[in-house]
């Protein structure tokens, strides 16, 4: 009856490829505060020798941000880096954003893009 709980058990080690993701999510993370903003991305895309516009990276958390926070924290990184670079899977990150759920795979206008985030940073505000 008096007895404290068990200490909680070890973290499970990570295989050598989500270690690596997670060294490189950790050294994208400048600010140190557990996930990355479109900013933050951008030096992926450097690192990858692909430079990235400050717009490109805003519409990648858009679609990478499961949560809708705005930012993208370990997990969303990770589910995105594992399924289209290690496992190879075609990603287009335009159907992300068919939330209609009718398969419909045509890649939408910038226009239409621009103003479905517009829509949803409103809907946020409205939220706070």
């Amino acid at each position: 009856p008096g007895r404290p709980p068990p200490p909680p058990p070890p973290p499970a080690p990570r295989e050598p490829r989500e270690q690596f993701c997670n060294e490189v999510f950790e050294e994208l993370d400048v600010n140190g505060n557990g996930s990355l903003d479109a900013e933050e991305l951008r030096m992926l895309g450097a690192k990858l020798r692909q430079p990235w516009s400050l717009t490109f990276t805003e519409d990648l958390v858009l679609v990478l941000d499961v949560d809708g926070d705005g930012e993208i924290q370990w997990q969303e990184f990770w589910r995105w880096y594992k399924t289209v670079i290690l496992e190879g899977a075609k990603w287009d990150a335009y159907e992300d954003l068919d939330h209609t759920q009718v398969g419909n795979s045509t890649m939408p206008s910038y226009v239409k893009l621009r103003k479905y985030r517009a829509n949803l940073r409103l809907q946020k505000a409205a939220e706070a």
